[in-house]
């Protein structure tokens, strides 16, 4: 078993304590707010200019599945934020339960956006309201994804004992990047689903 702290040496003897690490992860949350951004203002531009019509059939998609997803993201927000205070706690069974937890709730939400793509009235190609909703919704999937592999990665690290109160950073970038999908859902919910 390999045994890392939280220094570490980078290249001609600097030490690394984490802050690279952290701020890493922010700017990569802050670039794919920003990646999100883009895509939310393709679709009001498409909206707006009226280059077709939205929602397709001018009638609101059923709200039912991306409203269990929605659920299913918020309750996994809870679930990493209990992660989160069991790393710092030292409580390692919670934390690899925690962790575990919202990687499943991650699958779930993931399956649900399946389900919905397979239910929608729309096709990709059908015009260029459902290619930007595709689009949209699809790179959120792929975070979610992304943000599974991370945890899932966390809990490795977790069983192998690489976890403890003062080492954590691993837990505290998955733990920021996964309440960034979070809400990134929340943003997406309300701009594609409900305005």
């Amino acid at each position: 078993m390999i045994r890392t702290s939280t220094a570490t040496r980078v290249g001609r003897g600097r030490v690394d304590n984490g802050r690279n690490t952290w701020a890493a992860m922010v700017l990569i949350v802050v670039a794919e707010a920003l990646l999100f951004c883009g895509l939310l203002y393709s679709f009001y531009y498409f909206r707006i200019t009226g280059q077709g019509q939205w929602p397709p059939g001018s009638q609101r998609p059923d709200l039912s599945v991306p409203l269990l997803s929605l659920g299913i993201l918020l309750l996994s927000s809870g679930t990493m934020r209990w992660a989160g205070r069991a790393a710092r706690a030292g409580q390692q069974t919670a934390l690899k339960v925690a962790m575990g937890a919202t990687s499943v709730l991650g699958l779930l939400f993931i399956d649900g956006q399946i389900y919905e793509y397979l239910r929608l009235p729309m096709a990709l190609d059908n015009n260029v309201f459902a290619g930007v909703f595709y689009m949209i919704t699809g790179f959120h999937a792929l975070h979610v994804v992304g943000g599974v592999l991370i945890n899932l990665a966390v809990t490795l690290r977790a069983f192998g004992g690489l976890i403890s109160p003062t080492r954590r950073l691993a837990v505290q970038c998955a733990e920021l990047y996964w309440h960034f999908v979070v809400i990134a859902w929340v943003v997406l919910f309300a701009a594609l689903y409900v305005f």
